[in-house]
């Protein structure tokens, strides 16, 4: 009887030493074919990711390219534009002629002179006392026109016109007032660069 259960139990012991043998054996495939598994769904991405790269290397470089050439373009025109624009500055100034009255700055900017006299509408009434008085003289001289609505606006003379319209008229004429002048010569806003002036 003792060598019975000696054997029923050696023999249990070695079917459950199969079962395990049997139970590894079949785990151990499915834990490989998971890990082939895994190692090639990564192998597939970074596949994928290495075919992306140069694409977009490729479209950086592309505009990168595009950028150049654009400014390369662009210099050109720039200059042209600047070369066009000192042209356009560098053209002479038409020379025009201009009638009115010898008037002072110093009475001719604020419309009235020493005497009191409303210069935008009576420049003729601007007598020599005040064109040669020495304040009148050091202001500079300029010429009042007559405008569209009656009114006579005042235009200055630049520095050497100032000085002509001192040593050609005021030195020369032999009159009190009603000094009328004929100038020619380049506006520039409201200031006149003469190059010729005369009584008339």
């Amino acid at each position: 009887m003792m060598r019975k259960k000696k054997v029923i139990t050696l023999l249990g012991t070695l079917i459950l030493a199969t079962f395990a043998l049997t139970a590894c054996g079949q785990s151990t495939p499915k834990i490989s074919e998971t890990q082939s598994t895994s190692e090639k769904a990564i192998s597939e991405t970074q596949g994928n990711k290495e075919k992306v790269i140069p694409k977009t290397q490729n479209s950086s470089e592309k505009a990168v390219s595009e950028t150049q050439s654009s400014n390369e373009k662009g210099i050109p025109e720039s200059q042209n534009s600047s070369e066009k624009s000192k042209q356009t500055n560098e053209m002479p100034v038409k020379e025009q002629v201009f009638n009115g009255f010898l008037i002072d700055q110093k009475c001719g900017v604020p419309g009235i002179d020493l005497m009191g006299v409303d210069i935008s509408k009576y420049p003729e009434k601007h007598s020599k006392e005040c064109l040669i008085n020495p304040s009148c003289v050091a202001s500079g001289y300029g010429i009042s026109i007559k405008q569209e609505n009656g009114l006579y606006k005042f235009y200055k003379f630049d520095k050497n016109g100032s000085k002509r319209a001192k040593e050609e008229i005021v030195n020369q004429t032999n009159k009190n007032d009603n000094f009328m002048i004929m100038v020619k010569g380049s506006l520039s806003g409201d200031v006149i660069s003469l190059s010729s002036i005369s009584e008339k």
